[in-house]
């Protein structure tokens, strides 16, 4: 299917030598509002047409990289970069733009288009090669702030310069570096990406439920009743204490995502009875 199929299409511009540009989401005439994201994107895509009207590549190239910067989730924005860059014969926006186009939205007709223009400006002398292998693997690959693929992928071919490389994964922390890619050779980059912390809860219930102090690892965090505690995810040696009762004491695993429920009952002192004169 093509970029606008299943949605009224809004432009699709044709002749005098320039490339026929999918440009969709965002139709006149719709009824329903829309929030200012939206309004902004389509003010965008409508300019970026413009400009290319002109025979203004330039311009229109950045107007539509403003549009996937308001809207990275649709893939159409990054189509028409991909498409004008070809026209205009800027093979480092072909490469990025176009990957990102068939990396997100995989399975169209105009998947041939992306894919004859990738293989064109890959055979330019111009050229190097990037890999990436990340520990974890399936880390989203961006380059310039525009995601290209996933870690497991080699080989990628780009214009030979420098490019703002960042790494993705929901479960690490985020990865950004300067890189550069060299004429005929390959710039390889392996990363073993930190973990993010994992975070759960703890919810304290005890009897008696008032004033009892509740210690973490020793630090005190607070006195009963208590709202739910973020916690990060290990091991922790709780205490409980409350004058007149005995001290409460257990390790508790906070586990990702979890809230643990402690439930404690506080043992009464008994009160020692005063001595009597012939036990002094």
């Amino acid at each position: 299917m093509s970029p606008t199929s299943g949605k009224p299409e809004w432009q699709r511009l044709n002749g005098a030598g320039v490339a026929v540009l999918a440009l969709g989401l965002i139709v006149a005439g719709v009824s329903m509002p829309l929030p200012a994201e939206a309004d902004r994107y389509d003010s965008l895509v409508r300019k970026g047409t413009h400009q290319v009207r002109k025979g203004q590549f330039g311009k229109a190239i950045k107007l539509f990289k403003e549009a996937v910067r308001e809207d990275p989730a649709e893939s159409w924005g990054y189509f028409n970069v991909g498409n004008i860059a070809r026209k205009a014969k800027k093979c480092r926006d072909v490469l990025i733009y176009f990957r990102a186009f068939l990396y997100l939205s995989p399975g169209t007709d105009d998947d041939k288009i992306a894919r004859s223009a990738i293989k064109t400006c890959a055979r330019e002398p111009a050229t190097g090669s990037l890999s990436v292998a990340t520990e974890p693997t399936g880390a989203e690959i961006l380059l310039d702030g525009v995601v290209i693929g996933q870690s497991k992928e080699s080989e990628i071919r780009l214009t030979a310069g420098t490019y703002r490389l960042e790494l993705s994964h929901p479960d690490v922390e985020g990865f950004s570096r300067e890189i550069t890619v060299t004429q005929g050779e390959e710039t390889l980059i392996k990363e073993t990406l930190r973990l993010k912390p994992a975070f759960g809860f703890l919810a304290v219930k005890v009897d008696p439920p008032d004033g009892v102090k509740v210690y973490l690892d020793e630090k005190p965090m607070g006195v009963t009743p208590m709202d739910e505690v973020r916690l990060e995810t290990r091991k922790y040696l709780l205490r409980l204490e409350k004058a007149g009762y005995d001290r409460w004491i257990r390790n508790v695993t906070i586990r990702k995502d979890r809230t643990y429920t402690l439930q404690a009952t506080l043992e009464k002192l008994e009160e020692t009875p005063p001595a009597t004169p012939a036990e002094r």
